[in-house]
């Protein structure tokens, strides 16, 4: 394999589950020398990956991690000061990350000059991330002759991978590691909760004791409305039960439904997603037509544009489609376009040290812990940080007690608060605050004035307001369709309920519940969208407000046909003084010249 590396700048390299593809390639490129002249990375589609593979590796290595080994992640970097070090020639380093930092890092180095080999590992999976850097990294490779590119791949369609890059080699890791025993359910399943339980439980009760390793049954209970997987994701997902001997994998859907109705490969993210952060990216590297982008599955024009829209509705492009200075601004921050639309017009509103905060909170998984033997208990001191109006600002009011309590790890027990979770927003709050500084945007708080904390979350979640319809139901105010409170919410069982609301997104259990809800005032929804909504001006019916719309219309294309009318006029105008001009200038004789001719003729009585 290391003969294939060296007379191949782009390889893509196949093999099963517990192969040593993560963990040994690597390896071997730093062996062969490749890291003397830079760093060799490895992206992973998951955070967590990222992090358990750099550890095993270090420990391989027998190094700390962060020295030789590091990984860097979304708001932690755990890599040693060698790898910092940008000055030539950079100093050997294997670096782990989620194909989400290396995306990030194209915006400051498109050409990614401090990287010798970069593993796109996992490509099969096809994440949103993945795909757009497919693109990217195929530039990269035409411009530095120096770099190296190796995609790997746990499933067989890496001809894809293949041909994309230009029908580059496939190297073929032969065989797995221990066979897997596939196991198929005999009747479909209607319950695949119930159903994973009952399997665990008679794998408990029949299997011989210690011969169940926690690999050898890979059982996953869905929590919202599951979707069928594709073949090679279930052939990828039966090949962890044999990565350290022979393993079993129960399929709790028929051998039938595997072979006739399942897709042979996932639908690409791209394809499925929105593509809000992937646009704005796209566009702070100067490419302007996103139609034209080098993809490898193109998501559809329908999809692209929406995402354009969306950021137009925000005010981070233009009315032609490029970025503006709040777009520009935008990009600098590794959030979703909405939360960092939060950040900007909280410097705005002078609150923007408050908004800090309550993005560094949504950030983080949920803070609240509610133990089954103790819910009621965790449920009553969770409601002492309640903020009535907004489930944003309760999350403001539990961090600022933390903060005003010496950041103990203590008082987070006796409250049932979640201190990891606490401790991880500390350090994504420190790390945003240096974007802010870098980009000289001064910190302002507003105090205990939370109301415009309230604005600048309208701000950027406007698009998702929903209005009052009955007792504790909403409806979207574009769309309709029905929204309810969740009874965690702040906002829930108040004995009141706001008339207008704002909510991050709509997740659908035995109801559509409203996720993270803040109740806003009517005009701001006016003010901060403009092209979603209006203000009808009290004391006047639907009819007549349509009338005085027609009416405006009416006198306006009544002023737009005036306007015609007198630039017309104007040009007949000037035509005519053309035309008297023209009569007023005296006539020159010349001899030969007839009126209207431009040819010179020669007077005939001279002979001539």
């Amino acid at each position: 394999m290391n003969q294939v590396v060296r007379e191949n700048q782009v390889i893509v390299v196949v093999g099963e589950t517990g192969s040593g593809k993560t963990t040994q390639l690597i390896q071997y490129l730093y062996e062969d020398g490749y890291t003397r002249g830079g760093i060799v990375g490895c992206t992973q589609p998951r955070r967590v990956a990222a992090m358990s593979v750099a550890k095993r590796v270090s420990e391989e290595m027998e190094t700390e991690l962060g020295d030789k080994v590091g990984y860097a992640i979304q708001f932690e970097d755990v890599t040693g000061p060698n790898t910092l070090i940008k000055v030539i020639p950079i100093v050997s380093c294997l670096l782990y990350m989620t194909d989400g930092v290396l995306l990030r890092e194209t915006l400051k180095d498109s050409d990614l000059d401090r990287y010798r080999v970069i593993i796109m590992d996992e490509a099969h999976e096809r994440s949103l991330n993945t795909d757009v850097l497919f693109g990217i990294l195929k530039k990269v490779v035409a411009r530095r002759r120096d770099f190296k590119l190796i995609v790997t791949s746990a499933t067989l369609n890496a001809q894809k991978f293949s041909n994309f890059f230009g029908s580059v080699p496939i190297f073929h890791i032969p065989g797995r590691t221990f066979p897997v025993n596939i196991m198929y359910s005999q009747t479909p399943c209607v319950d695949c909760v119930e159903a994973a339980v009952k399997q665990a439980i008679t794998i408990h009760i029949t299997s011989d004791p210690g011969s169940d390793r926690p690999r050898s049954i890979p059982i996953t209970i869905p929590i919202l409305p599951s979707m069928p997987v594709s073949k090679a994701a279930a052939d990828q997902r039966a090949g962890r039960a044999g990565r350290t001997g022979p393993g079993k994998c129960y399929r709790l859907y028929t051998e039938s439904a595997y072979l006739n109705e399942l897709l042979p490969n996932p639908v690409p993210e791209i394809q499925r997603t929105n593509l809000g952060n992937v646009v704005l990216l796209l566009k702070s590297l100067k490419i302007e037509n996103l139609l034209d982008f080098d993809f490898m599955d193109p998501p559809t024009q329908e999809n692209i544009l929406n995402s354009m829209y969306q950021l137009w509705v925000l005010g981070a492009l233009s009315n032609v489609g490029s970025l503006t200075e709040i777009g520009w601004k935008m990009v600098e921050f590794p959030l979703d376009p909405p939360l960092a639309k939060m950040l900007l017009m909280g410097e705005q509103l002078d609150c923007l040290n408050e908004v800090l905060t309550i993005v560094s909170m949504l950030s983080v998984p949920s803070v609240f812990l509610r133990p089954k033997d103790r819910a009621e208990e965790s449920d009553a001191e969770r409601e002492k940080f309640f903020v009535p109006e907004s489930d944003h600002l309760t999350l403001l009011n539990v961090y600022q007690q933390w903060k005003a309590n010496q950041y103990q790890g203590d008082w987070c027990n006796d409250h049932f608060l979640h201190v990891k979770g606490l401790r991880k927003a500390r350090e994504v709050r420190s790390q945003l605050l240096d974007i802010l500084k870098s980009l000289k945007i001064p910190l302002t708080s507003c105090g205990m004035d939370w109301d415009v904390v309230r604005k600048a979350i309208c701000s950027a979640y406007f698009h998702n307001a929903a209005r009052l319809k009955g007792v504790g139901e909403y409806v979207n105010c574009r769309n309709g369709m029905p929204c309810h409170l969740h009874p965690s919410s702040a906002l829930y069982g108040l004995g009141y309920t706001p008339d207008y609301v704002v909510y991050h997104e709509l997740i659908l259990t035995t109801k559509e519940y409203m996720q993270c809800v803040t109740a806003v005032e009517p005009h701001w929804l006016a003010e901060l969208g403009p092209m979603f909504f209006s203000v009808k001006e009290s004391g006047k019916s639907l009819i007549e407000h349509k009338k005085q719309q027609k009416e405006e219309k009416t006198a306006m294309e009544e002023m737009d046909n005036l306007r015609k009318r007198q630039a017309e006029e104007e040009i007949l105008n000037k035509e005519r003084e053309r035309g008297k001009r023209a009569k007023q200038q005296q006539q020159v004789a010349m001899p030969g010249l007839q009126q209207g001719s431009s040819t010179y003729r020669r007077p005939k009585k001279l002979g001539l």
